[in-house]
C-alpha cells in the first residue's frame, strides 16, 4: 500500500496484491509503486494512472504474472474521492448515514492484457465517512476449522466501531482477526488501509 501526496489539497490511496510470492512478488510490486508514485506525480486522473501502470507491468512482467490494484484520489477541497479498481477485492465506503458502498468501478487486474481501458468513478465524502480497503488475506484468514474470517465478519467490526478513530478501527479488525483464527499462521499478507472523513 502506499500513500501519495499529488498537492496541497489531493493525497492518493493505493493497495495493490500480486500474484505469487517471494522475491518475484516483491519486485513485481516495487515496480508497480514506481509506475504508480510516477503518474500521480504527473496529476494523471484515476483512470490515467491505472491504464499507464497496466501497460507499463504488461512489458516488465512474466506472463500470468498480474496484481490486483486499486487506486483513489482523496480531494479535501472537494470532498470528494475518485477511484479505479483494478480486479481487487471491491472496497467498502461506509457512509455516515448508514449505507454501505462497494467501490467497485474500473477493470480487470493490473499486467494481464496490454492495451484494456479501466473507468473511473467519483463518490462524495461526509464526515463521519468510512473507507476500507483490505488486501484478501484478511477475509480469507482461517481459523483452525479451515473456517474463513470473510466480509460479514469484517463488516460488522466496522459498523461497531464508527465512532473510533481510523487506527483504532484497523487495531479492532486485526485485533478480531487474530481471535478468529487464534493466530494461526496464515499464508497471505493482511493489509488494510482505513480512511476516515473528519
Amino acid at each position: 500500500f502506499d500513500f501519495i501526496g499529488i498537492n496541497e489539497h489531493c493525497t492518493a490511496v493505493c493497495l495493490g496484491d500480486v500474484s505469487g510470492k517471494g522475491l518475484p512478488a516483491a519486485i513485481l510490486m516495487a515496480n508497480l509503486q514506481a509506475a504508480i508514485r510516477s503518474q500521480a506525480l504527473l496529476n494523471a486522473s484515476a483512470r490515467e494512472c491505472t491504464e499507464r501502470s497496466n501497460r507499463l507491468l504488461f512489458h516488465n512482467t512474466d506472463m500470468g504474472k498480474f496484481v490486483t490494484f486499486f487506486y483513489g484520489v482523496l480531494n479535501a477541497a472537494e470532498n470528494k474521492l475518485c477511484f479505479s479498481n483494478a480486479g481487487h477485492d471491491n472496497p467498502f465506503l461506509f457512509k455516515n448515514g448508514g449505507e454501505i458502498l462497494r467501490l467497485k468501478t474500473g477493470g480487470i487486474v493490473l499486467g494481464f492484457i496490454e492495451n484494456v481501458s479501466f473507468e473511473q468513478e467519483d463518490v462524495s465524502l461526509e464526515s463521519g465517512d468510512i473507507m476500507l480497503v483490505y488486501s484478501d488475506g484478511i477475509t480469507e484468514a482461517m481459523n483452525p476449522d479451515e473456517e474463513e474470517f470473510g466480509e460479514e465478519r469484517l463488516v460488522e467490526i466496522v459498523m461497531n466501531s464508527k465512532e473510533s478513530s481510523a487506527w483504532g478501527i484497523i487495531d479492532r479488525i486485526l485485533e478480531d482477526v487474530g481471535t478468529f483464527t487464534r493466530n494461526k499462521p496464515q499464508m497471505d499478507d493482511m493489509t488494510l488501509v482505513v480512511v476516515k472523513k473528519l
